[in-house]
């Protein structure tokens, strides 16, 4: 059953709202425009600030949604074989197969977005506090620098050493399983980003604007 939970939460993570939202906003294949990435980044450039928003909420709400079934599904005898599986680690492997369903979604031939808000999502669930000092920390750079992507890559880089500080300073009781998914995720995040980061690197990368772009 534990499987089973796992490809449907990779099915769920592949669900493409940022294309729907594209569509549904009389905008066609976003793919096709832009940065030609289903994101929410690429939904606010092209079709504005509503479908974005409901890119956002779709992308974040897989990461949910998937924690939660899979704590409503979770049964001891997932254990039975795999000893370490507990109720927590279940979770969060569950979101983790959403998060690489987001980014290399079964509905379109394996490709997909950058994984931000989907993994955002699931450590909403999980790890409540840190998610929301890495948004502030998102929100702070997006302001200060209107690059989207450096807010992304410096809010997942703060949650990560948070998590760590808790776990090794402070002495907060986190999971082993948690650290690792913290830092892979990240890495992950980094991959996804690899074009913005060449982009930033050499002073071109798109800045956020508060209206709706053209084209």
């Amino acid at each position: 059953m534990f499987y089973l939970t796992l490809a449907i939460s990779f099915l769920v993570g592949g669900l493409p709202f940022g294309l729907l939202a594209g569509y549904l906003s009389g905008h066609g294949d976003i793919r096709r425009q832009g940065s030609e990435n289903i994101g929410a980044t690429n939904v606010l450039r092209v079709a504005g600030p509503i479908p974005a928003i409901g890119a956002t909420i779709g992308d974040v709400g897989k990461g949910v949604a998937v924690v939660f079934l899979c704590f409503s599904l979770y049964d001891p005898s997932w254990s039975a074989d795999l000893t370490w599986l507990n109720r927590p680690t279940a979770g969060l492997l569950c979101g983790i197969a959403a998060v690489l369903g987001h980014s290399f979604s079964p509905f379109l031939k394996f490709k997909g977005g950058k994984g931000v808000n989907t993994t955002l999502g699931l450590f909403l669930v999980l790890l409540p506090l840190e998610t929301i000092i890495a948004v502030i920390t998102f929100a702070l750079v997006v302001f200060i620098t209107r690059y989207i992507s450096l807010g992304s890559l410096i809010g997942m880089f703060v949650f990560t050493s948070v998590v760590y500080l808790e776990r090794f300073i402070l002495g907060k009781q986190i999971e082993t399983g948690f650290l690792i998914a913290s830092a892979s995720l990240t890495a992950l995040i980094v991959v996804t980003h690899r074009k913005n980061i060449k982009r930033l690197l050499a002073g071109n990368e798109n800045r956020f604007k508060t209206r709706k772009a053209v084209g």
